[in-house]
């Protein structure tokens, strides 16, 4: 089973319990997900594979790049820059008061631009 593979049945086990319970939840045979398993992703009917990434929350685009990602995270990632989530995590331990002025300050820097801030 190559590293992916190996991610993908930990989280269904964390998940689920067993890849049986997840196989029927999913619903695909039990056989089928663990044949899937250890021949590959990239080896594997897609119809399976979107099964196992909707009911999963995980990317199905991401999955094809050998990469396991929730789809908050993959959505999150494709709409804001990493500066953009870096300033927003650092807001997030920020009081309501400093948040507020936090938001009046990007305001007016888009505003007014980098120039008034400066004087």
């Amino acid at each position: 089973m190559e590293h992916l593979e190996n991610e993908l049945k930990e989280l269904i086990i964390e998940r689920y319990g067993s890849l049986k319970k997840f196989a029927d939840k999913v619903p695909i045979p039990w056989s089928t997900l663990d044949s899937l398993l250890k021949r590959g992703i990239s080896n594997s009917n897609i119809s399976n594979v979107i099964k196992i990434c909707k009911e999963l929350d995980i990317s199905v685009d991401e999955i094809a790049k050998g990469r396991i990602t929730s789809n908050d995270e993959y959505r999150n990632s494709e709409i804001f820059s990493s500066d953009i989530r870096a300033i927003a995590r650092g807001a997030q331990n920020l009081t309501q008061e400093k948040r507020e002025l936090l938001a009046k300050l990007v305001q007016s820097m888009s505003d007014s631009g980098d120039e008034e801030l400066i004087k």
